[in-house]
């Protein structure tokens, strides 16, 4: 379950509503320091609605100037499998880390990590939507998510509906229908990703979420025959040179096709061990269209015939050892 709550400063006195309102957000917030980008006699005004709901929280609402460091001392208790997605709704702001400073105009995303050193001076009154999710929950690989942190990406009008449409929806429900909030918040937040890195692939790792889309593809299709890399880069929506540019950007550097011959000897062995099917109906399940093709590419592979091997690693055969 998870629980919504108002934060904001506008029951007290306009001289202490910044005390009140750092005291109020750093309950909730990662480690930070806040000021006031104007003198603390002007009225600040913050008010904003967050939920917190097990693994993931999102909030919306409008401040005040404000300028926010995390220093290092602070990054030392950040999560570091946390991830934050921010999008300004109006009002400007320059964003710093990792030894460079970016304008952050209304619209932009903005992924940070918390356990990195930055800061965020919001220089007129801004209203913002933001997330709080699990790296090891979001279908992205956590590597390029860490690449593309701290450079704003400019939002679709329509993607920027969605996202503050879902947040605004999830920090308004009531205490009694938050269930499954944490799964509603993640999705949002891998979608909002996706769609971004397609518009904005200059500031994504794209050879390695390339990759990973070409052999999840692979996965998928691996009994059909005619699967080969014109077939993969055209479902992608990608070019040949490219498929191949993203494997060979890999650890191993291997062809899209060596690693798919890989994919489907690995599943051959797994059917060879593991249930009943006669030699000719895995062959067809890997994509093969004879058993004599099959087996010459399996000897080469694992140095026994297909028959040898599954002779060779019964489980009952396997269970004497």
């Amino acid at each position: 379950m998870g629980c919504a709550v108002r934060v904001h400063n506008t029951d007290v006195d306009p001289c202490d509503r910044f005390d009140v309102w750092r005291d109020r957000v750093q309950q909730l917030l990662h480690p930070l320091d806040v000021y006031p980008v104007k003198s603390v006699g002007d009225d600040f005004r913050a008010d904003f609605q967050c939920i917190r709901a097990r693994s993931a929280g999102a909030a919306i609402g409008s401040m005040s100037p404000v300028q926010t460091t995390v220093r290092r001392h602070h990054v030392t208790s950040a999560d570091p499998g946390k991830l934050q997605l921010f999008v300004g709704l109006c009002g400007g702001g320059m964003h710093s880390a990792r030894g460079r400073t970016s304008d952050l105009l209304p619209g932009s995303l903005l992924v940070e990590c918390p356990d990195e050193v930055r800061s965020f001076t919001r220089t007129s009154d801004s209203r913002f939507a933001l997330l709080d999710v699990d790296l090891e929950r979001l279908s992205l690989p956590a590597s390029l998510l860490r690449r593309m942190a701290f450079t704003p990406i400019v939002l679709s009008s329509h993607l920027q509906t969605l996202f503050v449409g879902s947040v605004r929806h999830a920090v308004t429900l009531p205490s009694d229908q938050t269930e499954g909030a944490d799964m509603y918040l993640t999705g949002l937040a891998d979608v909002v990703l996706r769609a971004a890195l397609g518009r904005e692939i200059d500031h994504s790792d794209t050879a390695e979420m390339r990759r990973v889309q070409a052999i999840r593809y692979m996965e998928r299709h691996l009994s059909e025959s005619s699967l080969d890399a014109d077939t993969v880069a055209g479902a992608l929506m990608m070019s040949r040179r490219t498929l191949f540019a993203a494997f060979a950007a890999s650890e191993h550097g291997d062809t899209p096709m060596v690693y798919l011959r890989r994919l489907r000897m690995d599943q051959a062995m797994r059917l060879l061990t593991g249930g009943p099917a006669t030699i000719r109906e895995i062959a067809h399940a890997c994509g093969f269209v004879s058993n004599a093709h099959f087996t010459r590419t399996f000897v080469k592979h694992a140095g026994q015939t297909p028959t040898e091997f599954r002779l060779a690693n019964r489980p009952s055969r396997r269970a004497r050892h």
